[in-house]
């Protein structure tokens, strides 16, 4: 267990990387542990790998749950990354502890963004509640965590 494995109880605010620091059962190993154990292990030695596609939806869930942070963890590279100027910049992003992601995929997250504005029941659900909710617990002897997407007050 984590030095910083005492948290209980539910946590607004938390940094993303205190939570996923934590040793605890998640929602998403439970999911590969119903597989199989074998699947829930190549769950776990895979962690931290982050694909185009993953860096994507995590910008996109940024973007929509916690805009204030959006641009504190990403930066969009508009140059070419073959050109000494594109890998410059990609550089520059990474030892800014940023996340890169492209203009054309800044470009879809936006439109994705503007549809989910313009959606009255959409709006209506993301309002009067917090983002990112921590929950820490122990249940039947197993610590365990889960990360609430949006949770409203009610």
């Amino acid at each position: 267990m984590n030095t910083i494995a005492n948290l209980n109880g539910i946590s607004h605010g938390l940094d993303a990387s205190i939570y996923h620091a934590q040793e605890r059962l998640s929602a998403s190993g439970i999911k590969e542990m119903l597989k199989s154990p074998a699947h829930y292990q190549a769950w776990l030695d895979r962690k931290g790998e982050k694909s185009i596609a993953l860096v994507f939806g995590s910008a996109f869930h940024c973007y929509v749950l916690e805009p204030e942070e959006f641009n504190k963890r990403y930066a969009v590279n508009t140059l070419d990354k073959r050109t000494k100027a594109g890998k410059k910049r990609a550089e520059e992003i990474a030892a800014a502890g940023q996340e890169e992601i492209s203009a054309e995929d800044m470009d879809s997250i936006g439109a994705m963004g503007c549809t989910i504005d313009g959606h009255g029941t959409a709006t209506e659900l993301l309002r009067g509640g917090n983002s990112e909710v921590s929950v820490f617990t122990e249940l039947h002897g197993v610590h365990a965590k889960c990360r609430a997407d949006y949770l409203s007050d009610d």
